[in-house]
């Protein structure tokens, strides 16, 4: 089989979403400035079929406000992206939209901005409508089961998840970061990352920070001995920019998971296929 691009993935997420019916899942085409693809849900939420929004000009799909606050921003994300093949950036903002009866609604909108293999680029998006009807009480009790959800999905993930500022400081971290190391998130925050990292170590992802801060999303493979241990230990990880909605990256995630066993395996198999022959 072949591999799977990032590029599949996201567009997989997309099909995977695209039948929830309080979210409008989209992808757009900046070579034709037309949408690709939209959900069902544009029907309920705007009251357009999804033919209608196909056929629709980049100029009726939002406001004049919006449409020209996008603009402006279009060549900060465009110079994120780059001019070759990149992993692409995540915009998170929020739009105002017209529907089909006349009045406009504001949406929360997430998207992957990526450079296609015919270096046109493309855009694949989650909206949601944000009520101006909720109450505050209302939007407090969302607002804190998202919280409580995405605290459970941070720290049940099966590796190290750190976020830190443009500086390198931590924000936060989850609970298999801190019970390794022995620490509270309260005393965590504000250090460096630097100060967690074996010597032999800190160049290099000195490096990998500054060309995450550039807008690329970068992988590394480290290899050090830990004081008192007997081997050596493998970790796998990724630093992967957040972009403000300026275009600009205020915040770096993280993720680390730990793969000696999987090395280990990898050279045993290496030696036995050595005496096999």
């Amino acid at each position: 089989y072949a591999p799977i691009t990032a590029n599949g993935k996201h567009k997989a997420r997309l099909y995977i979403t695209k039948d929830l019916p309080d979210h409008i899942t989209w992808r757009f085409d900046f070579k034709t400035m037309k949408v690709l693809e939209v959900s069902p849900a544009v029907k309920n939420i705007r009251g357009y079929e999804p033919s209608e929004i196909l056929r629709m000009p980049v100029e009726r799909l939002i406001t004049p406000d919006s449409y020209n606050q996008i603009m402006e921003q279009m060549p900060n994300w465009l110079n994120a992206v780059g001019n070759g093949f990149s992993h692409g950036i995540h915009l998170v903002g929020s739009i105002e939209q017209p529907c089909k009866d006349g009045k406009t609604i504001w949406v929360e909108v997430t998207v992957y901005l990526f450079r296609r293999d015919d270096n046109f680029l493309e855009a694949i998006g989650v909206s949601r409508e944000i009520s101006t009807k909720e109450s505050l009480a209302i939007v407090c009790r969302k607002l804190a089961e998202r919280e409580k959800f995405l605290q459970t999905a941070w720290d049940t993930t099966p590796c190290f998840l750190t976020c830190v500022d443009a500086n390198g400081n931590y924000l936060l971290a989850n609970k298999r970061f801190t019970d390794f190391w022995g620490i509270e998130n309260s005393e965590i925050a504000g250090k460096n990352y630097q100060d967690i990292l074996a010597d032999e170590l800190k160049e290099k992802h000195r490096k990998i920070f500054n060309e995450c801060l550039q807008g690329q999303t970068v992988e590394f493979v480290d290899k050090c001995r830990p004081v008192n241990a007997e081997k050596d230990c493998w970790s796998y990880g990724l630093y992967y920019p957040v972009f403000s909605n300026t275009g600009v990256v205020e915040k770096v995630l993280v993720a680390v998971m730990d793969i000696t066993e999987q090395n280990e395996m990898k050279q045993q198999l290496i030696e036995a296929e050595k005496i096999g022959h």
